[in-house]
């Protein structure tokens, strides 16, 4: 069990290197290690092809059959442990063989704690006078900022680990006693159709649940130009990365996914980031609360395509504190 190393260590010449110094010959020959002091697992690197991403990355990983030492920070199990320790011992118990279980319910509880639809924003007039604006604060309550923290942990490990069995294995998820499967916790870019699928409650399966009522994770890429401001609210909306083929009757099911928030510290992180990065596209994941807001929409496309019918589906979320957001 491994997490995704941006470093090794090269044997033959038993100097550091990066992933942009690794060769073919270096992965031919098994002449790398994992770098980090009292760990020899062997590695290689490999190039990972994003759906999302219009350049490649590389990062190191284990062999097979190769495992990092207990101790080591790139080992998937003591990550775990070490999220597991820091944490609340009602959020996350430790089960047998290793494993652990993280209740879900906890964090809802304290998501769903005020009444408001903005989840703890609180408005505070000015003392200068009558005509000056409503300050809107984060106001923390309860514990929803240390089990928000735990949340982005697992988020940044989530992006990290080389395989997703690492953490399934490792990690159950649990809603008030019935375990909620990774697929539903955690949604991949380009998933947003099987998200809406999932939260439909108007019953797009026979078996589908009434309402989500339980928050998710969801990969996002977004940029420059995917952040909107109406009155006090931003919206943040997912770059769409793929073209739907219409079906039989020249309709395209097209599904978008959008954060709301009315923070502005969260706007400001992600625009430092992107302006940081000098990249086109950001990508990060979001932890929130999903709801379908609307009916699906149809649109003519009359701009190459005049007889195809595009039907928009909408998932919709709010995000209020900068924890619930992590770059990957």
């Amino acid at each position: 069990m491994g997490i995704k190393m941006k470093k090794a260590w090269w044997k033959s010449k038993n100097i550091e290197i990066k992933t942009d110094e690794a060769t073919d010959k270096m992965r031919k020959d098994k002449d790398l290690k994992c770098f980090t002091e009292f760990c020899d697992a062997q590695v290689t690197w490999v190039e990972r092809h994003r759906k999302v991403s219009d350049t490649n990355t590389r990062f190191f990983r284990l062999l097979p059959k190769e495992k990092h030492s207990l101790k080591c920070r790139y080992n998937t199990k003591g990550r775990v442990e070490a999220i597991a320790k820091k944490s609340d011992k009602k959020i996350i118990v430790n089960l047998v063989n290793g494993n652990y279980e993280f209740r879900l319910n906890l964090v809802t509880d304290e998501l769903k704690d005020d009444k408001s639809k903005v989840n703890n924003i609180k408005e505070e007039k000015s003392t200068k006078n009558d005509n000056d604006k409503k300050d809107k604060k984060i106001v923390s309550k309860g514990k929803i900022k240390p089990y928000l923290s735990l949340m982005k942990d697992i988020m940044t490990l989530r992006s990290e680990v080389e395989s997703d069995d690492d953490l399934k294995s490792l990690l159950k998820i649990t809603f008030n006693r019935v375990k909620i499967a990774w697929k539903n916790f955690y949604i991949e870019l380009d998933d947003v159709e099987k998200l809406y699928k999932y939260i439909d409650y108007k019953g797009y399966k026979s078996n589908a649940f009434k309402r989500l009522n339980h928050p998710i994770c969801v990969e996002f890429q977004i940029n420059n130009k995917s952040i909107k401001k109406i009155k006090d609210v931003y919206y943040i909306n997912a770059k769409q990365r793929k073209y739907v083929k219409p079906n039989i009757n020249m309709e395209s099911n097209i599904y978008n996914l959008t954060l709301k928030t009315t923070n502005q510290d969260i706007i400001d992180e992600i625009n430092d980031t992107l302006n940081k990065n000098g990249n086109t596209y950001l990508d990060f994941a979001s932890y929130f609360m999903p709801y379908i807001n609307e009916t699906p929409k149809e649109y003519i496309n009359d701009k190459g395509a005049k007889d195809i019918i595009l039907i928009y589906h909408t998932v919709e979320g709010w995000i209020n504190y900068n924890e619930q957001i992590t770059t990957i």
